[in-house]
């Protein structure tokens, strides 16, 4: 349950993660992994990559400040 409510705040806490905002899926290649897509809003860019052994994000607020890496592999397992 606690991985349920981390992840959850995780969302709240970025506005490129509400449903409102684009998505764009950047490796295409045959459902090949890792998982690779963009989500953008206007103040925020996220870039999430998926993979069997990990999570991560990486995101840059307002759009003009210093990008920053997030591993939440953790919450998987």
């Amino acid at each position: 349950m606690n991985e349920i409510k981390k992840i959850i705040s995780i969302r709240k806490e970025h506005v490129a993660l509400q449903s409102n905002a684009s998505i764009e899926f950047l490796n295409v290649s045959n459902g090949e992994y890792p998982l690779v897509f963009e989500r953008k809003s206007d103040d925020e860019k996220i870039i999430v990559c998926i993979a069997h052994t990990f999570c991560h994000f990486l995101y840059r607020p307002a759009l003009s400040g210093i990008w920053q890496w997030t591993d939440i592999s953790g919450l998987y397992g």
